[in-house]
């Protein structure tokens, strides 16, 4: 089994998403389910999480009723609005009773405020995370939003967070720090996951599977396999590859791994973080 824990669907005429743009020309229209549903079989991947594009409900709503209508479809990450307690509670309380919702996300790269997931009102919504148990993806595009996840792994640590895209280390420039130093604090807390996913856009043009394997290696030895999940992010992944490349490139990193670990990265940790236990 496969597990692609990380993708996306966008409607422009459902939501008003900021990213992508006319300069992202190769994926800047509506991409939608029917699309990556001929994709699936070729590489042999049974289920997927979508993950929220915009900050909004609408977003939400929008990949809860795709979950619905298409049975490979595993879950989706939504958002939440983590600074609005009583906003929080009441959305917690409806999605909670849809099957489908399993985490949330917020684009906090887009924040003006660098130390926007630090704040005590974002904190008090993450401490609600924690208690409702519900999973946190943590976009963390520069240094200082792990910085931030950090902080927020020590005062909070038991809300389960998953790095998405192993944070997109500088695997154009083949650089490890201070990513490495930074990924090993975070994961001595073993709420802490990370997702093998979105490599290929942080590589150069030209990138093959050798240039993603030190990365790959390094998380392995940090995290264990059992807190490493694989991801596509498809489409965006369609801006330096093809779904299959991607999909290739992580099996042949994984091979040297026995097959328990490599079992983990491909589901077993996707069933653990986003409770997916019954699809298979």
């Amino acid at each position: 089994m496969k597990i692609d824990t990380h993708q996306h669907f966008w409607n422009f005429q459902r939501v008003p998403y900021k990213w992508p743009t006319s300069a992202e020309k190769e994926i800047y229209r509506n991409i939608e389910p029917d699309e990556l549903a001929q994709i699936l079989p070729t590489v042999n991947v049974n289920k997927t999480i979508i993950v929220q594009a915009f900050d909004s409900f609408e977003d939400t709503d929008y990949m809860l009723e795709i979950a619905k209508q298409y049975d490979w479809v595993a879950g989706v990450v939504g958002w939440l609005p983590l600074r609005d307690e009583t906003a929080l509670r009441e959305a917690i309380k409806k999605y909670k009773a849809n099957p489908y919702f399993k985490g949330m996300r917020h684009l906090i790269h887009n924040e003006g405020d660098s130390t926007w997931l630090t704040h005590p009102a974002t904190m008090n919504g993450l401490q609600i995370l924690a208690k409702e148990n519900i999973p946190f993806d943590v976009v963390a595009v520069e240094p200082i939003h792990l910085e931030q996840a950090l902080i927020v792994s020590e005062r909070i640590p038991n809300l389960k967070m998953v790095i998405n895209h192993l944070a997109k280390p500088k695997i154009a420039e083949k650089v490890f720090e201070p990513w490495e130093s930074q990924m090993k604090e975070l994961a001595k807390n073993s709420n802490i996951y990370a997702k093998i996913s979105g490599l290929n856009t942080a590589a150069s043009y030209d990138w093959k599977a050798d240039d993603f394997q030190p990365y790959i290696d390094r998380v392995i030895n940090m995290f264990g396999s059992n807190r490493l999940m694989f991801g596509s992010d498809w489409p965006v992944l369609n801006l330096a590859g093809t779904y299959k490349q991607v999909v290739d490139a992580t099996e042949r990193c994984l091979n040297q791994y026995t097959k328990e670990q490599q079992e983990d990265i491909w589901y077993k940790t996707a069933i653990e973080f986003y409770k997916l236990e019954g699809i298979y």
